[in-house]
């Protein structure tokens, strides 16, 4: 689907490994195994068929990097996020793009206790506001059967990969491109797009 499918949600996701990710991914590479985009078996020719060995391999450390992602999870922060905008200037090794970077937005959120004034959705996802931008807590009033089918969507995707609740957020922002991001290694999710992208073309 075109939430799972964006390149900028898998980034938020990819950050939850952290250092014990690459450490995988050095690992991967230094065994023939592949990365973290499947199981590949590290033969360069493509006309030389690949053993069931090593397909099982690739996906063995497939499975122990998704278990180190999980365990490297941590609960949202109730209190909100603020956060400066940054730049990346690091490109993946072997990539040469000359001078092209990468700018995180920085975010500034509020919790949203107008569900039933404890800041979380019915299964207890944390839910937060932009606190710049009025229009998003107006916006999270108006549409909190949106805002509880998400909840329930975020739910059934942290049982797949075997995610705590608290370690991911609901939140509205109403400006930028921001889909999902990483705060201290809890992802947070922009309502905006799973309403736009999903539930307003089936809400009638």
């Amino acid at each position: 689907s075109k939430l799972l499918g964006s390149k900028k949600l898998g980034r938020a996701l990819n950050g939850l490994m952290g250092s014990s990710g690459r450490n995988i991914r050095q690992q991967q590479q230094a065994s023939g195994t592949g990365g973290t985009g499947g199981p590949a078996t590290g033969h360069s020719n493509p006309n030389i068929p690949v053993a069931p060995e090593a397909d099982a391999s690739g996906h063995q450390n497939m499975e122990r990097m998704l278990e180190h992602m999980v365990q490297a999870s941590r609960t949202v922060d109730p209190n909100g996020v603020q956060s400066q905008e940054q730049v990346h200037m690091s490109i993946p090794d072997g990539l040469d793009k000359g001078q092209t970077c990468e700018v995180i937005p920085g975010n500034d959120l509020q919790p949203f206790l107008g569900v039933n004034g404890k800041g979380t959705s019915h299964n207890g996802i944390r839910v937060f506001s932009a606190r710049k931008h009025p229009s998003s807590y107006e916006f999270l009033q108006g549409h909190v059967d949106a805002l509880e089918s998400f909840a329930v969507v975020l739910e059934r995707l942290c049982r797949v990969f075997g995610l705590p609740l608290n370690t991911v957020a609901i939140f509205h922002d109403p400006t930028g491109g921001v889909i999902a991001f990483n705060m201290n290694r809890a992802l947070h999710f922009n309502l905006r797009f799973f309403y736009a992208l999903h539930y307003s073309k089936n809400a009638h």
